[in-house]
């Protein structure tokens, strides 16, 4: 089953310490506090594959878990049949007894990757139109899906349950032995970090 949704979203982000007037920046060295306001209006659509249990019941008298599922950078594009390949898309095609509503958008393009905006409307377009159980609701997802699934957790780590993230990008772990929750003292003392920091060069981001 398919679904596309159109939403339009008005946001005003106000991260202001002190007063809301427009604030002239310090820019002598050193560190100054500052402050900024911003309006931004996002008008954001989509399109995503929609998976529902046998003996679905849409009246609302059951409330059914909801899994989201993120593809990889090779799925993106216009076709949805290219969602299906991988994943609970897969999976839910020889198991129709799957106890989960699955929903699976498609991102454009492997460049633009999925926008958060989207992915926030899509997840609040499912809760008003079908009878999903809020607190049962899970993120998963594959290789480029699987780092966003870390981003979109991150970014609302209230609005799921559990998450999932399959090969989720390449990783280096540093581990502090014996430090308890304070592990930050070690880490920001540690030269490697800003060793490492100053190896990374953000990739050009080539046009579709």
């Amino acid at each position: 089953m398919h679904r596309t949704f159109l939403v339009t979203l008005l946001t005003a982000c106000s991260l202001i310490a002190g007063c809301a007037a427009r604030h002239t920046w310090v820019l002598t060295p050193g560190q100054h506090p500052q402050s900024f306001e911003r309006r931004v209006t996002v008008e954001t659509h989509g399109r995503f594959l929609l998976y529902l249990p046998a003996g679905f019941d849409p009246s609302g008298r059951t409330r059914y878990p909801l899994l989201i599922f993120l593809h990889g950078s090779g799925e993106s594009g216009e076709d949805l049949e290219k969602v299906k390949v991988h994943g609970p898309p897969k999976l839910v095609a020889s198991k129709p007894d799957f106890p989960f509503i699955v929903a699976s958008p498609q991102a454009r393009n492997s460049i633009e990757r999925f926008d958060p905006a989207t992915l926030d409307a899509m997840l609040d377009e499912l809760l008003e139109q079908l009878p999903i159980d809020p607190d049962r609701v899970y993120l998963t997802g594959l290789s480029m899906g699987g780092m966003w699934t870390y981003g979109w957790a991150i970014q609302h780590p209230k609005r799921f349950a559990a998450i999932a993230p399959v090969c989720g990008g390449d990783a280096r772990l540093t581990v502090y032995l014996y430090t308890g929750h304070d592990s930050w003292n070690q880490a920001y003392a540690d030269p490697e970090l800003y060793q490492w920091l100053l190896q990374q060069r953000r990739r050009a981001v080539r046009k579709p």
